[in-house]
């Protein structure tokens, strides 16, 4: 069980290693300072840190602000960054409980 979890991580931390060089290769991305600083700090933390859950949760938050700031104006290769960060990050469990809603009767 340990060992296909580790392997899920560093398959996930491959899959993220290499979508942050694609996005740090893509011309629309290197025009944008600030979608560029974006990756290379990403790129950084990655490089810093083995939990790749970590890293996936900033990147988009720090995505989610800049889309917010700019009307959701993204280069095809944020969307591709940020898709690839939203599937890592959907992957984390965590407990709660569901709510159910009352549902009138008309």
């Amino acid at each position: 069980m340990v060992t296909k979890r580790l392997a899920f991580k560093q398959r996930q931390r491959a899959q993220l290693q290499a979508q942050l060089i694609l996005a740090a290769a893509n011309p629309a991305i290197q025009a944008d300072g600030r979608l560029s600083r974006l990756v290379r700090r990403a790129r950084l933390q990655l490089h810093q840190t083995d939990d790749v859950d970590v890293v996936a949760y900033q990147i988009a938050v720090d995505l989610g602000y800049y889309l917010f700031c700019h009307q959701y104006d993204l280069s095809r290769a944020g969307y591709d960054l940020l898709a690839v960060v939203q599937s890592i990050h959907a992957h984390r469990l965590q407990s709660g409980s569901l709510v159910g809603l009352p549902v009138s009767e008309s």
